[in-house]
């Protein structure tokens, strides 16, 4: 009897590239960026529900490659846990400051004070009023102090000698030598935690092409970085703000650039 000839089956088809496990995978680690930010937490969890979706279409699909989708699916659920826990502190930290607040302002009135040493012509209330070239303490939050120094605040036609320099619109700018440093905890230096004012109460444009610019990151404890703040406004009497990551004011100065 002749032998029987072996069946042969059909090679495997190869797996394709996966969209929705790429799409899934971009969104996963936008997510997980915006999950870490005070700010953005609250709307991080957006992209990453839909990356977990697109996670697990992707899965599914058939004929594709899963490794895509189970990262872009593991950063989304990622980004959710992490963006909840941003902000129930970030809410606890608005609380407890609110309620600090508070207390200081029953603690005033009954001291019977009728003025706010802390407080200026602008209203601000709770706010620390500095000077130029004298070190200023400014409670960032959750603990952490930053030691912070406006080295000199000087007014300029340009803030920029590069290929960027341009002519500012309201006359020139106003350009602070910031020197920050970390008292307590880790703080972290960001220009945009800066804002000014003109005696008008108009508020400044923040220029992003000055020269040797404050750098934005963590600071350690006893380290520190300097580096300038630029706004573009008219010459003057300038009101400066500084924030803390939660957007509330903490500090304030006035000055007067030559």
């Amino acid at each position: 009897m002749p032998p029987q000839p072996y069946a042969v089956l059909p090679p495997a088809p190869e797996k394709g590239p996966n969209g929705l496990g790429v799409a899934a995978l971009v969104l996963g680690i936008l997510a997980l960026l915006f999950a870490f930010i005070p700010i953005l937490s609250f709307i991080a969890w957006l992209p990453a529900l839909v990356a977990i979706a697109l996670g697990i279409a992707g899965l599914v699909a058939r004929n594709r490659r899963r490794g895509t989708a189970i990262a872009g699916l593991s950063l989304g659920v990622a980004a959710v846990i992490v963006s909840i826990a941003v902000s129930v502190v970030s809410v606890a930290a608005v609380a407890g400051a609110a309620s600090d607040a508070a207390s200081s302002a029953s603690d005033s009135n009954a001291g019977g004070s009728g003025s706010d040493d802390n407080s200026d012509a602008d209203g601000a209330s709770g706010a620390k009023v500095a000077t130029v070239g004298t070190p200023f303490l400014a409670d960032m939050g959750n603990g952490d102090v930053a030691r912070i120094t406006i080295m000199s605040a000087k007014y300029k036609k340009h803030d920029s000698t590069g290929a960027f320099a341009s002519d500012a619109d309201h006359g020139g700018y106003l350009v602070l030598d910031v020197l920050w440093q970390t008292e307590k905890g880790s703080t972290s230096s960001n220009p945009m935690y800066f804002s000014a004012k003109d005696a008008a109460g108009h508020e400044a444009d923040e220029s992003i092409t000055v020269d040797d610019g404050l750098g934005s990151g963590d600071v350690p404890v006893g380290d520190k970085t300097r580096g300038n703040v630029s706004f573009d406004i008219v010459k003057g009497p300038t009101t400066v703000m500084i924030e803390d990551p939660l957007l509330q004011e903490v500090v304030r100065l006035k000055v007067n650039p030559q």
